[in-house]
């Protein structure tokens, strides 16, 4: 990786740095988690746009019966001016229904995350975060997301003494996990 300094005495040096694998395990695990944050945020405004319709339509609904209810009557000639029109006319991929998570890696505390996992790893058998993943998630969204999450979770766990860890051969996966 090439830097380049801040400070104006060293503007036109360039220095190379090499950076351990684990730190840069770390980064590629930074990118992914990044993609996936992208991925949660393009969730969350689909939705909120969802809201935003169901919203003006049930306004428009209301505004109408109390028109009929009390005779008022909305001259032609007076025009409001448009709303603003929404940067994305996506409609969302994932209806609410399909957004149910069966993992406790959404909004679930650390203690019940590792406990989760211990559960999964119950069996003394040798796994590894793609294949959890594969395994427990609802859509592809959730997969890529628990494959970050749960990765990140085995490796503290490994660092704590909690679980063994070994090479993969699995294609994605850098290590497989088991409980001693």
């Amino acid at each position: 990786m090439k830097f380049r300094s801040r400070h104006k005495a060293q503007a036109d040096a360039e220095v190379e740095v090499s950076v351990s694998p684990e730190t840069q395990a770390m980064m590629e695990t930074f990118q992914g988690d990044l993609a996936a944050m992208r991925e949660m945020l393009s969730d969350l405004s689909d939705t909120a746009a969802v809201i935003l319709e169901r919203i003006d339509s049930e306004v428009a609904v209301e505004v109408n019966r109390v028109v009929q209810r009390t005779g008022v009557v909305v001259e032609q000639g007076e025009t409001r001016p448009e709303p603003p029109q929404r940067r994305s006319s996506r409609t969302p991929r994932v209806t609410p229904e399909q957004r149910q998570r069966s993992s406790p890696f959404t909004r679930s505390p650390r203690p019940e995350q590792i406990a989760w996992l211990e559960g999964v790893l119950a069996d003394k058998a040798w796994h590894n975060a793609n294949g959890i993943a594969r395994e427990h998630a609802v859509d592809e969204p959730h997969c890529r997301y628990m494959k970050r999450a749960v990765g990140a979770r085995l490796r503290e766990m490994h660092e704590e003494g909690l679980v063994e860890r070994r090479d993969s051969t699995e294609k994605g996966a850098m290590f497989e996990y088991r409980i001693p």
